[in-house]
């Protein structure tokens, strides 16, 4: 006979231990909760923004830009991986003289393209705030002169210039409790699924019927027929 899953006998079983699940899910919560605000170390996100413009456009020139403005496009591309190349963070790092390694600084660097426009952000995460918009305002310098010095152009400009974070970017505490509740109902459930499953245990006549195909033709009453033996006073 081929077994059926009854998806609403799952469902009040879950129900039924529906408790167990939400103490899981509180539990998790804590955890994340005390993670998130007292272990978890803070860091801190610059951000600037650029965008490729002309800034030469004299009438000599003005055909050649308008070609190298269809060329940005591609050039962004490039621009990304330039922004991260070991020339431009080793200037970077002796000119703030950072006492961090190249393969930890370029890892704390992001570079973006902005969906749809010529504009590229640039991040840079630091245990330090202050540090981390010194960085990227630095970065921004380094990168505009590499760029002027590798292309003979300037068509580069910033539009925004990093401001120090005022609170830290990889610590929210609702969505960390969230995350923490998500993995704990999901544990505790697929916990209980588990249990479920393996336990063979026949608890009603329903399950006797399918187990073996045939109807249950009547039902005793569980007794304790010890105590009640003990309880018989037998007279002569």
């Amino acid at each position: 006979m081929e077994n059926e899953i009854d998806l609403m006998e799952i469902f009040k079983y879950l129900v039924s231990k529906g408790v167990w699940i939400l103490s899981a899910v509180v539990i998790c919560v804590l955890m994340g909760f005390t993670y998130t605000k007292y272990f978890k170390k803070p860091m801190y996100t610059a951000k600037a923004t650029l965008i490729l413009a002309q800034s030469n456009m004299s009438e000599q020139t003005i055909s050649v830009n308008t070609t190298d403005l269809t060329l940005n496009d591609k050039l962004i591309a490039t621009y990304k991986e330039l922004a991260k190349s070991s020339n431009v963070v080793r200037t970077l790092k002796n000119n703030l003289k950072l006492d961090i390694s190249e393969d930890e600084l370029k890892r704390s660097i992001n570079v973006t393209a902005i969906s749809n426009t010529q504009m590229l952000g640039i991040n840079v995460t630091n245990a330090d705030a202050e540090l981390s918009a010194r960085i990227t305002n630095e970065l921004t310098k380094v990168f505009m002169s590499k760029v002027k010095e590798i292309y003979n152009i300037e068509n580069i400009s910033v539009v925004d210039e990093a401001e120090i974070p005022g609170a830290p970017s990889n610590i929210s505490l609702t969505k960390d409790c969230i995350k923490f509740a998500a993995i704990g109902f999901i544990l505790s459930v697929s916990i209980v699924l588990v249990i479920k499953l393996i336990d063979n245990t026949i608890d009603n006549t329903e399950m006797i019927e399918n187990s073996i195909g045939l109807p249950v033709l009547a039902e005793l009453p569980q007794c304790d027929f010890e105590d009640k033996e003990k309880k018989i006073i037998v007279k002569f």
